[in-house]
């Protein structure tokens, strides 16, 4: 009787995969250990604890209700996307989705939100992967102009930093890139398909077929630059979803009692969009702080009481109905993400 031998070297890169995992997950948690010491440390506790006693919860809870409003914008605007083409799906799958995706943006490092949003919308309504990812580059790139044309706007009236003046300009490069090609893509999609049905005889039958079908579901998902009205529709969203997220700090200043407005709500949506995010989620949340004190400070608050229970409140206000939101759509969606486990072979 042959007994097959247990595969050792899969195995063992399973235990590597496992300790790589875990120094990641280590290294995050103590950078960001020791980046909230460096924020919280000449901060009286007593003083947070006297700015949120003052704070006006109406407003906390109306910036909740803004960010609620956002989420409900952002699906809408990503169902016009796909509305575009047949068979789109609903707008409940389309919510679920995205904010499992923000869901798995902040606890799981590395962005891998796009991914579970496409995932989930596969598993779900069936919709093919290629097609979800060409509509959330359309997503992404209205995202980059929006923000792009934000900067344009308000650079006349307000100093906005050279650090995110540098990172705004290479997203303008990008948008200016980017955009034509998408729209010229969408426009001669059928010429494209044509082409790659004419130059794909040359591969084999099945691999023709997948690559076929693959190329239309992506040129399918782009549908929506081939309509005028639905482009300009989609900027005018995209565009109030960029009000939208300038409400968000600027309630909270409300809420603060702090004698600042549009302006400044600007400049902190600006810092906290512009940022590298860190791939470790401790990291992250730290890098949130550690900007909107420095922005804070930048206005001249020398409270630093005031300043860390703002920032704890917007990273609160911004990152919890996320959370509660995904968490319930893994709950009860059934979900079956692909997790990388590699196995010794019986």
């Amino acid at each position: 009787m042959h007994t097959e031998e247990p595969n050792i070297s899969r195995t063992d890169d399973s235990q590597v995969n496992i300790r790589v995992s875990w120094l990641r997950v280590t290294i995050g948690v103590a950078v960001g250990l020791i980046g909230l010491f460096f924020i919280v440390r000449n901060v009286e506790f007593a003083d947070v604890a006297s700015a949120y006693q003052d704070a006006i919860l109406g407003y906390v809870l109306l910036a909740v209700a803004v960010i609620l409003i956002t989420i409900i914008t952002k699906t809408w605007r990503w169902q016009l996307i796909f509305k575009s083409g047949p068979d789109a799906p609903g707008f409940r799958p389309l919510f679920w989705a995205l904010v499992t995706g923000q869901f798995f943006n902040i606890v799981v490092p590395f962005r891998t939100g796009e991914i579970a949003r496409v995932l989930s919308l596969d598993q779900q309504e069936q919709v093919s992967k290629s097609k979800t990812l060409s509509t959330l580059v359309i997503e992404k790139t209205l995202d980059t102009a929006g923000l792009v044309a934000t900067i344009l706007i308000v650079l006349p009236f307000i100093a906005i930093p050279d650090e995110v003046l540098q990172r705004g300009n290479t997203l303008a490069i990008i948008t200016l890139v980017a955009l034509p090609i998408l729209v010229l893509v969408a426009l001669n999609s059928h010429r494209l398909s044509r082409f790659a049905k004419g130059s794909g005889e040359r591969l084999p039958p099945w691999m023709r077929m997948r690559f076929i079908q693959i190329l239309e579901a992506g040129l399918d998902g782009l549908a929506a630059f081939r309509s005028r009205r639905l482009t300009a529709g989609l900027s005018l969203v995209t565009m109030l979803i960029v009000i939208l997220s300038l409400l968000t700090p600027l309630v909270l200043f409300k809420a603060f009692n702090l004698p600042y407005g549009i302006r400044e709500a600007i400049i902190i949506n600006l810092l906290v969009t512009l940022a590298t995010a860190p791939p470790s989620t401790p990291a992250r949340i730290v890098v949130f702080l550690a900007i909107v004190r420095l922005a804070m400070e930048g206005f001249g608050i020398d409270d630093t009481g005031v300043i860390l229970s703002y920032a704890i409140a917007f990273l609160f206000v911004v990152y919890t109905p996320a959370l509660i939101l995904g968490g319930l759509a893994l709950s009860k969606g059934g979900y079956r993400f692909p997790i990388r486990v590699s196995r010794g072979e019986k």
